[in-house]
């Protein structure tokens, strides 16, 4: 099933989620430039974040990568020992973790269906049971158009719904974020010590 989210309306409200949830290990795949990862970092109250990109030219981004990286590295360096960036492709990285070692994963990468589908299978087994799985892009068209079908996969195949952050252009927002929870959205008795 996929449904407005009932939490947030926009991906700049993800770390209030994690904050609220109380998800402190957090890794980003697919950062860029950092936008993301600097906004996320700076209202997020978690204690270890890691952003992998391997900043290797790829059929979206077909040019030489350095300038991304150095902007990552600028938006993340205020935020100390708590950030590492990981500069490995998505599923190499995710072998340097053992299973259930992050509460929030955001996937972010290269948006046709096969590295979508690649970074999920990857990157589900890392997420604790608590965890939220998250991602960009929630669109049918272009670049992007492999994010819906292999997160639709995803979801079916574990029976967990999909939450989707906004419609298209709310807030700056071009392309909706979309997340679900491991264990099922946590009911109102829901406490995590």
């Amino acid at each position: 099933m996929i449904v407005p989210s009932p939490e947030i309306w926009h991906r700049d409200d993800l770390p209030i989620l994690c904050n609220w949830r109380k998800l402190w290990r957090a890794v980003e795949v697919g950062v860029d430039r950092g936008e993301f990862a600097g906004m996320f970092l700076s209202r997020w109250q978690g204690y270890e974040w890691y952003g992998v990109d391997s900043y290797a030219p790829y059929p979206e981004m077909p040019y030489d990568r350095t300038p991304d990286y150095e902007m990552a590295i600028s938006r993340i360096r205020p935020h100390g020992s708590r950030a590492r960036l990981l500069r490995h492709g998505s599923v190499e990285a995710a072998g340097f973790f053992r299973d259930g070692s992050f509460d929030f994963i955001y996937i972010d990468g290269a948006h046709d269906y096969a590295s979508v589908k690649a970074d999920l299978e990857a990157w589900y087994p890392k997420l604790s049971p608590q965890g939220i799985l998250a991602g960009h892009d929630w669109t049918d068209q272009g670049v992007h158009a492999g994010v819906k079908p292999a997160v639709t996969e995803l979801a079916k195949r574990i029976g967990r719904t999909v939450y989707i952050t906004t419609v298209e252009g709310y807030n700056h927002e071009v392309c909706p974020s979309w997340y679900l929870y491991r264990s099922g959205m946590p009911g109102p008795e829901w406490r995590r010590c």
